[in-house]
């Protein structure tokens, strides 16, 4: 303990003989409370930034509790949604989902009057940011007379469910090709191939 006095005292008397060791503890000093200042300002910055967008979170929250047609407009959107989906064809897997297309052209083809009908189903591909929607594409070739065409075009655009037809080419009055995409929720788990 003794020694620490002693050393005390010698730091002392050599602070106050040296006039340079004075100022430059007095400007280290100074360093140091301005770091402390400005910790603290960029701290209490952080902090009323935070507490003005909680403030402004709030505020969006009590007008959405305030509106009283908030509950009626989210059925709303749910029925719409709902409307929406029930558009879409649906299958279990993605080889139904390609037999059903083909199928489902198949016997409108037939209806229409087309002849010699050929049908090549691509593989399903998945629709981005929709995890359940798969896209689904078919190329038609087929022989035509009269009005089988419209007939036929007819028939694709009275589908009840989203069918979209990509490209149509009517060479000669005799031969078309069709390229047409269906848009199926695919209610598969898993790998679920496409057989």
């Amino acid at each position: 303990m003794n020694n620490i006095r002693q050393s005390l005292q010698q730091a002392h008397q050599e602070v106050v003989a040296n006039t340079r060791l004075r100022v430059s503890i007095w400007l280290a000093l100074a360093i140091l409370l301005l770091y402390v200042v400005l910790a603290l300002s960029d701290q209490r910055a952080v902090h009323e930034a935070e507490a003005q967008r909680l403030a402004q979170q709030a505020g969006r929250t009590a007008a959405v509790l305030a509106a009283a047609d908030w509950q009626q407009r989210a059925a709303e959107a749910s029925a719409s949604r709902l409307a929406i989906e029930a558009r879409f064809w649906r299958a279990d897997s993605r080889g139904i989902a390609r037999a059903k297309l083909e199928n489902w052209l198949r016997d409108r083809g037939r209806e229409a009057g087309m002849q010699q009908l050929q049908i090549d189903v691509e593989p399903a591909t998945p629709v981005a940011n929709h995890p359940d929607l798969w896209r689904v594409g078919a190329q038609i070739q087929a022989l035509h007379h009269g009005g089988a065409i419209r007939r036929w075009l007819n028939e694709l655009a009275a589908a009840e469910n989203v069918l979209q037809i990509e490209r149509l080419e009517a060479a000669d009055h005799s031969r078309t090709r069709t390229w047409v995409y269906a848009f199926f929720i695919i209610a598969e788990r898993g790998d679920g191939g496409d057989s």
